[in-house]
């Protein structure tokens, strides 16, 4: 991934970026009985341009993604005001996203997004914030790859409502150069109008973050993050090897689904992350243009209590303000 921004004249901002997912599997594919072995390509491009008159700042956006099943756009604007002397911030943010899906690209997914957050420094080493985002979902929800058995393949409903609140609360130690961070979000899940709901899905996420600095121009941040999500009322277990029933949906259900993200799903992800400010490097002939910037380095374990099982998050990066 490439991301560039810069601060123009007259209050002006652009920012955009570009980047490469290589999508490889070398066993079971899902959705598969047999071995198939692809690599696949996600590409993605974005732009972003911002302008801040006194204390207000407007954006517009737009952000295209493609992937052989899948190609999805997103097109949003936002407007941020300093309030208080501008020792807090009011944003708001709306978003819309047209999608299509499916192996020959003959689903639709339709997405509308709005959210506000207010950011307020409590004292010079104090911040919080507290927003609430809300999106409507319409459209193809399924994965056009899972079958449910004996009914083919999977059918959730085609619409969804997010609620989501979120908090953070940050505060740094100047005497041990420490920074504390606990980050909270509240998320439901309802049907708009099936009734009863087939929704109702229920998630709190909880991540806690340390940020020290070891030595001058290199912090350590350690990370955790957890997160509890219920089912969905239309969702039942239909794998047997995990305690489930294959007929769990009985005979013509209304909808279903094999999906074990739309179950009760929990998941924990530690991390441990190296950020260097390569100063050092000024002196250092040809790399001496690197000391400007800073590189990182992360490395996360995800757990989860799908068949999915883990995974090795590794990612690493370079910055160079200019």
């Amino acid at each position: 991934m490439i991301e560039v921004s810069k601060d123009l004249p007259d209050g002006y901002a652009v920012s955009a970026h570009f980047l490469v997912d290589a999508i490889t599997s070398a066993s079971i594919a899902a959705g598969t009985t047999q071995d198939n072995i692809f690599t696949e390509l996600r590409k993605e491009f974005g732009v972003q341009v911002g302008k801040t008159i006194n204390h207000t700042h407007l954006a517009v956006l737009y952000r295209q993604s493609r992937e052989p099943d899948y190609v999805s756009h997103t097109l949003g604007v936002q407007v941020a005001q300093d309030v208080w002397d501008s020792s807090g911030t009011v944003a708001v943010s709306l978003a819309r996203g047209p999608d299509r899906l499916g192996m020959t690209l003959d689903r639709s997914l339709d997405v509308y997004f709005a959210s506000a957050l207010y950011t307020q420094a409590l004292s010079p080493t104090m911040l919080a914030e507290v927003g609430y985002e809300i999106s409507y979902v319409h459209g193809y929800l399924a994965n056009p790859y899972l079958q449910v058995p004996n009914l083919g393949y999977e059918k959730p409903p085609a619409e969804r409502l997010r609620h989501v609140l979120v908090g953070r609360l940050a505060h740094y130690l100047p005497r041990s150069r420490t920074g504390l961070q606990l980050h909270y979000r509240f998320y439901v899940d309802d049907g708009v109008n099936d009734q009863p709901d087939p929704w109702r899905m229920v998630a709190h996420s909880v991540e806690g973050r340390v940020y020290q600095e070891v030595l001058d121009g290199l912090e350590l941040r350690l990370s955790y993050r957890y997160h509890s999500q219920g089912a969905a009322n239309f969702w039942c277990n239909t794998d047997v090897s995990r305690g489930g029933q294959s007929d769990c949906y009985g005979f013509f259900p209304r909808y279903y689904s094999a999906d074990p993200k739309f179950g009760p799903l929990a998941t924990h992800v530690p991390q441990a992350k190296l950020t260097w400010e390569a100063r050092a490097l000024a002196s250092v002939p040809v790399l001496g243009w690197l000391a400007g910037g800073a590189f990182e380095v992360s490395y996360a374990y995800y757990f989860q209590n799908t068949h999915y099982g883990g995974a090795h998050l590794l990612q690493t990066g370079y910055s160079l303000p200019f």
